[in-house]
């Protein structure tokens, strides 16, 4: 196995590598988890999951299984996408025996595969647990495979950036005689926030998907 961590954007994974990520045995996404939530809505990774459920050819009855499914962005094949079932419903939390579980199934199953790069991020850290005991686990899990495992942790922005956007929001909304202030009606105050978290927020994957999706909507003015 060759293992290393790596910071940037996660969906910028070449197409070869097969992305690994958590969902529930009820086929849901965490949705409060920015690449589930876009393997999901965008890349549409768990639509053939739940099809298979759906067709009753997805036997699982507990956690700690893995199932390969394939994305797509615009009905184009993306990434082959690791499912690691490493929790019974959305509600319940990934364990480590469950996580060593799922990862011990992909490595099995993606050795017949023939499958060697696997990208993923911190799994199971947001249901609280550890990871460097995690790590221990991938370690553990792949240390005799011909694995190439890729940590993908996000992008942090530099100190420098960080001091020129304080110093540009100071002077454009604290300053009186800079800023404008204006008042906003908002019909839908959850569509509102998900959309200003995806366009304002860290993560830089949410901005690239929505200008993609939307970018013959724009227009431009040379005036």
């Amino acid at each position: 196995m060759m293992y290393k961590e790596i910071e940037e954007d996660f969906f910028d994974a070449p197409r070869y590598m097969t992305l690994a990520c958590e969902v529930s045995a009820d086929c849901i996404y965490n949705k409060t988890d920015t690449i589930t939530r876009v393997l999901d809505e965008v890349y549409h990774a768990g639509d053939e999951l739940r099809k298979m459920k759906a067709n009753r050819n997805l036997k699982w009855n507990k956690e700690g299984m893995c199932v390969f499914t394939q994305s797509y962005f615009n009905q184009t094949p993306q990434w082959n996408v690791a499912n690691l079932i490493t929790k019974k419903t959305i509600d319940d939390c990934a364990t480590y025996e469950t996580i060593g579980q799922a990862l011990t199934s992909l490595c099995k199953r993606g050795t017949r595969l023939g499958l060697t790069d696997i990208a993923m991020p911190e799994i199971g850290t947001e249901d609280g647990l550890d990871w460097e005991k995690i790590k221990d686990i991938i370690h553990d899990v792949f240390k005799d495979s011909n694995f190439n495992i890729t940590v993908v942790f996000p992008k942090q922005k530099d100190e420098l950036e960080k001091v020129y956007e304080r110093e540009k929001t100071e002077e454009t909304l604290i300053d009186p005689e800079n800023r404008i202030l204006k008042q906003v009606t908002v019909e839908d105050v959850n569509a509102a926030n998900q959309l200003f978290d995806d366009l304002m927020g860290t993560a830089v994957t949410p901005r690239k998907i929505y200008i993609k999706q939307h970018s013959q909507e724009a227009t431009y003015n040379a005036e």
